[in-house]
């Protein structure tokens, strides 16, 4: 887990992602969520939390035999799109950023 910093606000759920350089990014679970009978993860960076225009991935979800989470990249066009509508949609619903922590805002 990484050092928080000064002001960042904390999350109780955060996961880390291999990139394709093999570095790794360390990012807040904003949503885990349903859409079309499956599960996805809204994940944002950590170094974007605090920007509410922050880049923000979706994957699918899931659990692997033994039961540890696992993110599963959505290959196909019609899922993602979906599986962004539902998390926009998630969105508007709780007007996510007016009811973000206050350092969050700031």
């Amino acid at each position: 887990m990484a050092k928080k910093k000064k002001n960042e606000p904390d999350f109780d759920l955060t996961v880390s992602i291999e990139l394709d350089d093999g570095s790794t990014m360390e990012c807040a679970v904003l949503l885990i969520y349903h859409a079309n009978d499956k599960e996805y993860i809204a994940i944002q960076p950590m170094e974007d939390i605090s920007d509410p225009e922050g880049r923000v991935f979706i994957y699918g979800y899931g659990t692997d035999e033994q039961g540890a989470p696992m993110l599963i990249n959505i290959e196909d066009d019609d899922e993602f799109d979906a599986a962004i509508d539902a998390f926009d949609e998630h969105l508007d619903e709780v007007d996510f950023f007016d009811n973000a922590p206050e350092e969050m805002t700031e």
